[in-house]
């Protein structure tokens, strides 16, 4: 037996690991080398989130309302305050990894998720029916990935440090280090999602800076609700959205070209008078 974080390393290559062995396997890494903040979130990963104020940024999911009428079933709800819909398509992701592996293996659900809504909301539409928010199982994938690529940035650091505990045993080194060095969840969740692309304008002291999740999570929901967003204008938008997502992955993006993508997205989507999720995906280009 060699050194259980090479191991584990070498088994996130694989396709074939569930994620939640992968958890199991970390917190035995975690508790050995007595790591608190790793311990609880693998702890809340495997069992789910008991505690709303403990759900991480990438577990917050935005839908679709739906309210059922009793003659066109379940149709999309528009709520004229903008804000409020956003706030109401909100859905804060508590089940731990195992229950989302299986909802992705499950094929009635394919198509997507469906989280009822209580009763509160015909409040806010003014029609007192059932209603429901819709999401994409992409989404639910997301956070299984983003859990997966959190355990293999923390892994590749207490390689980087030295701390490789060989045959399951970690030294009383390898210990001092891994206390010295403080690790928490949220430095490789930001490795992996936060990063920024930053750049100065000429002649002044202004800096114009896009957050890099933000972008992503915008051109997902472009790609995700295509068939719904139905513009006119389908090949153009479609292209923006591409060239948006290739410059992104550059070592070097070009804000001018981010920025002019951007504007042309928006410019579109202005023009889709009571289409919901294009009014959603508006509002979050103008939160940039």
């Amino acid at each position: 037996m060699g050194s259980i974080i090479l191991d584990l390393q070498n088994e996130m290559l694989s396709s074939n690991q569930k994620v939640s062995d992968l958890l199991r396997k970390a917190y035995v890494i975690a508790r050995k080398l007595k790591i608190a903040d790793f311990e609880r979130w693998i702890h809340n990963e495997l069992n789910g989130y008991n505690n709303k104020s403990d759900i991480p940024s990438y577990r917050i999911l935005t839908g679709e309302i739906r309210g059922w009428n009793q003659f066109n079933g379940w149709i999309p709800v528009i709520i004229t305050d903008i804000e409020l819909q956003i706030k109401l398509s909100q859905y804060q992701n508590f089940q731990g990894i195992p229950e989302l592996e299986a909802m992705t293996n499950m094929e009635e659900i394919k198509g997507g998720v469906h989280v009822p809504l209580p009763d509160l909301y015909s409040r806010f539409t003014g029609h007192d029916t059932k209603y429901k928010l819709e999401l994409n199982i992409i989404q639910i994938k997301g956070i299984i990935e983003t859990v997966k690529n959190i355990i293999l940035e923390w892994l590749l650091k207490l390689e980087e440090d030295g701390i490789m505990g060989e045959n399951l045993i970690f030294s009383n080194e390898e210990k001092e280090k891994a206390v010295k060095s403080n690790y928490t969840v949220n430095n490789f969740y930001g490795n992996v999602n936060n990063s920024q692309i930053q750049q100065n304008t000429n002649n002044s002291n202004q800096t114009i800076t896009y957050d890099l999740e933000k972008l992503n999570e915008i051109i997902n929901l472009l790609k995700e609700n295509a068939e719904k967003i139905k513009s006119g204008q389908d090949d153009e938008i479609n292209q923006t959205v591409q060239k948006l997502e290739t410059e992104i992955k550059k070592n070097t993006p070009s804000v001018s070209i981010i920025k002019e993508s951007l504007k042309t997205i928006r410019t579109i989507l202005e023009g889709i008078a009571g289409n919901i999720i294009a009014s959603g995906i508006l509002y979050k280009i103008n939160q940039l």
